[in-house]
């Protein structure tokens, strides 16, 4: 455990290095989905469900093979690849809207808040504005909304070990790390 000393008194730090690839971006959103983003998952999920049971009994209801029965059954194939790849699919879009230099964030947890550097800046940012944390085994996610969060990856970790990081996180935020 990595402790600074500070006019007499100790400080706990903690060190991550995240890059933001698919594979982070990925999880990211699987865990927003599947936290605060509960309830608009299941309805999209629903509908996707309804329209493909109603193309593909418009597709068996069929007489003869015609243009509308291959764009229908294209149709449904769509939106099943969507509903079957939709965070993947999200991540793609997430990573490709992010501005050029935000790639790769170094943060640097402290007991006030945290601090973020990537190669545009730096940002500092409060505990009381996370709203939800999850383990997703590889990473850890903070969500600030549905749609808003970050990512930090657990193998790049300084400071301390993953378990007591967790501790240090629910003790500053009031909230439960959720798995994920």
């Amino acid at each position: 455990m990595e402790f600074l000393e500070r006019k007499g008194a100790y400080v706990m730090e903690f060190s991550i290095e995240t890059t933001y690839d698919q594979k982070a971006l990925t999880a990211m959103v699987r865990a927003l989905r599947k936290t605060l983003g509960r309830k608009r998952s299941r309805r999209t999920r629903n509908f996707g469900i309804f329209a493909i049971l109603l193309g593909l009994l418009l597709c068996f209801s069929a007489v003869e093979i015609n243009f509308r029965l291959i764009v229908t059954m294209l149709i449904v194939l769509i939106i099943l690849l969507a509903l079957l790849f939709q965070d993947p699919i999200n991540a793609y879009f997430t990573r490709k809207a992010g501005l050029p230099g935000m790639e790769k964030a170094i943060v640097t947890f402290r007991e006030t808040g945290y601090h973020s550097q990537t190669a545009l800046g730096e940002s500092d940012f409060r505990y009381d504005t996370i709203r939800m944390l999850a383990d997703t085994g590889d990473y850890w996610v903070f969500a600030f909304s549905p749609r808003h969060g970050q990512v930090y990856e657990k193998k790049t970790l300084s400071g301390g070990t993953p378990e007591e990081f967790q501790q240090f996180l629910q003790e500053k935020t009031g909230i439960k790390m959720l798995i994920v």
